[in-house]
C-alpha cells in the first residue's frame, strides 16, 4: 500500500517504504491501510452473507464436510491474490486482492469453517456438557493457532513474502486432505436420490438454481421463525453478545492476551463446567464480565503494569464462544415429557432452543453477524479513536466496555428467563436420573406391545405411583405448547 501511493526512491537511493521513519508518512499509510481493509471486508461480505445462508441450510441436510472444504478453498483463493500482488515477477496491482476476495466470499471464506466445525460438533455430540468442552477446545485451538502463527512469522521473517505464502498454501492443502479423509460425510435427512443422469444439461442447471433458491428461503425463514417462549430472542441476543465480545477481543488483542485466553478458557471450562457444573448462561456472563473489566482497565491505563493487570482480568473472556454454542443446541427437558407431544414440529421446538435440522442455519447467522460487525465496528472504532485520541486516548476502549456491558445486561435477562423455562438445568444426580429413567420406561406403556409385557411384571407401590404420575403429566392442555409454563391436570402424586 505504501509503494502504491508513496512509492519511489528517496534521495539516498533507498525505498522510502522499506523502513518508515516519518511519523506523518506512517499516519498516511495507516489511513490508506484502513481504507483498503474496509474494501476487502466489503467485497468479501456481500457474497458471503448469501452464501453462508445457503451453505448453512445445505449442511443441515447433507452434512458439513463439503462446507469445511469450501471454506478452506476460499482461504486458498484469497491468499493467491496476495501472491500475485507481492510477486516481483508479476507484481499485480493491489486491487487484484479485491477480485480474489470477492471470489473467496462465494465460498463462505474463513467464517464458513468455524460455522461448519461448530455445527459438526453439535451433530456428533449429544451431551451438552461435553459439547461445551469440545467447543471450548476448538475455540482454544483457533486462538493457539494465532499465537503459533505469529511466532513462526517472526522466526521466518527473513523469508520472502512469496515463499511464506507458498508455505501457507501448502498447509491449506494438507488441511483439505485431512478433512477429505478424516471427516465422514453425514447425510442428515433421508431424501430420495434424484436420477440426474436422465436430465439434460439445461434441466440440471435449472434444478441447481432451484435448489439454491430453496436453501436460501429455508435459511431466511429459520432466522425469523416464531418459536416457543423467548427462544427467538435468545438466539439473536446470544449472537449479539458473542459478536460484541469477539470483535472487541480482536480489536485489542496482543500475544500475551492470547496466551492468557488459552489458559483461562481451558481452566474455566474445567472449573465452571466440570467441577461446579454451572449453566451455560452463567459461563457467558462470567466471560462477558471478564472481557468488560479488561477493556475498562485498558481505557484508563497509564502504566505498563496496568496493561498486564487488564489482560489478567480478561483471562475468562474465551468462555463466551463455547458456552453460546452449547446454549443454543442443548435440550430443554428430558425426553420423557417431550415424547407426549402430538405435533412433531412443535415437539422439536419445545425440546430444544434450535431443532437439530436448523443448527447449521443458526450458526451461519453467527458468521453473517460477525461479518457485518467487523465492518461496522471497524469503521466505528476507527472514527471514535481519531476524534478522541487527543483528549482521551483510551475512550474507544471505554466505548467498547460500554457495549459489552449492554451485552451483559441482555445475557442477564436471558439467564433469568432460561432459568424460568428450565433451559440448561444442572445435571441431576444418579438417584434422580434413575427415577427419570424409570418414568421414561413406564410412560412408554402407552404402547400396546409394552402393556402386554407390563402385565407380566411385578411393580412396587412406588413404581405404580411413578407410572400414575407420568400418565397424568402426559395429558397436556391443548394450549400447553403455545404457552409456558405447562399446566398439568390437578391431582395428587398418587
Amino acid at each position: 500500500i505504501c509503494q502504491t501511493y508513496y512509492g519511489g526512491e528517496s534521495n539516498g537511493g533507498r525505498l522510502i517504504c522499506h523502513w518508515i521513519t516519518d511519523a506523518k508518512l506512517e499516519d498516511n499509510v495507516q489511513r490508506r491501510n484502513a481504507e483498503w481493509s474496509f474494501y476487502n471486508s466489503l467485497v468479501y461480505l456481500l457474497p458471503a452473507v448469501i452464501v453462508n445462508t445457503i451453505l448453512g441450510a445445505y449442511g443441515d441436510r447433507h452434512g458439513w464436510k463439503l462446507n469445511i472444504m469450501l471454506g478452506i478453498t476460499g482461504l486458498v483463493i484469497g491468499e493467491f491474490g496476495y501472491l500475485l500482488v507481492l510477486s516481483k515477477s508479476i507484481h499485480a496491482p493491489y486491487w487484484t486482492v479485491l477480485v480474489f476476495g470477492a471470489i473467496a466470499g462465494l465460498t463462505g471464506y474463513i467464517s464458513m469453517i468455524q460455522i461448519s466445525c461448530n455445527a459438526y460438533l453439535a451433530d456428533i455430540t449429544k451431551d451438552s456438557n461435553l459439547l461445551t468442552i469440545r467447543a471450548g477446545i476448538f475455540s482454544v485451538t483457533y486462538t493457539f493457532a494465532s499465537v503459533i502463527g505469529g511466532v513462526f512469522a517472526g522466526f521466518f521473517s527473513w523469508l520472502p513474502s512469496v515463499i511464506s505464502i507458498d508455505i501457507e498454501l501448502g498447509l491449506f492443502l494438507v488441511a483439505l486432505l485431512f478433512v477429505y479423509w478424516r471427516i465422514p460425510e453425514q447425510t442428515k435427512t433421508l431424501e430420495t436420490n434424484r436420477c440426474k443422469s436422465s436430465l439434460s444439461t439445461a434441466q440440471s442447471i435449472q434444478e441447481f438454481f432451484m435448489e439454491l433458491w430453496l436453501l436460501l428461503k429455508e435459511g431466511a425463514k429459520t432466522y425469523m421463525r416464531k418459536r416457543i417462549g423467548y427462544r427467538r430472542s435468545f438466539i439473536f441476543l446470544s449472537v449479539l453478545a458473542l459478536i460484541i465480545t469477539h470483535t472487541a477481543s480482536i480489536e485489542t488483542r496482543i500475544e500475551l492476551f492470547n496466551n492468557l485466553v488459552i489458559i483461562g478458557t481451558i481452566g474455566g471450562l474445567f472449573l465452571f463446567k466440570h467441577y461446579f457444573r454451572i449453566r451455560e448462561t452463567s459461563m457467558i456472563l462470567i466471560g462477558i464480565a471478564s472481557s468488560t473489566s479488561r477493556t475498562a482497565v485498558i481505557a484508563f491505563a497509564t502504566e505498563t503494569w496496568h496493561m498486564h493487570f487488564a489482560n489478567l482480568l480478561g483471562i475468562f473472556s474465551g468462555l463466551v464462544q463455547p458456552a453460546v454454542v452449547s446454549f443454543i443446541v442443548q435440550a430443554l427437558f428430558p425426553n420423557l415429557i417431550i415424547s407426549y407431544s402430538k405435533n412433531i414440529r412443535k415437539k422439536k421446538q419445545f425440546s430444544e432452543i434450535v431443532p437439530n435440522d436448523e443448527i447449521g442455519q443458526i450458526f451461519s447467522l453467527f458468521g453473517i453477524a460477525g461479518d457485518f460487525a467487523f465492518v461496522i465496528f471497524n469503521i466505528t472504532y476507527s472514527y471514535i479513536y481519531r476524534e478522541t485520541e487527543v483528549w482521551m486516548p483510551g475512550f474507544s476502549f471505554l466505548f467498547i466496555a460500554a457495549l459489552e456491558a449492554i451485552a451483559g445486561i441482555a445475557m442477564l435477562w436471558i439467564h433469568v428467563q432460561s432459568c424460568k423455562e428450565g433451559i440448561g438445568r444442572r445435571s441431576v444426580n444418579e438417584p434422580l436420573r434413575s427415577t427419570i429413567s424409570i418414568i421414561g420406561k413406564i410412560s412408554s406403556a402407552m404402547d400396546p406391545t409394552f402393556t402386554n409385557d407390563l402385565k407380566n411384571k411385578q411393580l412396587s407401590i412406588y413404581d405404580m405411583a411413578l407410572a400414575r404420575n407420568a400418565q397424568k403429566n402426559a395429558e397436556f392442555d391443548e394450549r400447553w405448547l403455545e404457552s409456558f409454563p405447562a399446566r398439568y391436570r390437578d391431582g395428587s402424586f398418587y
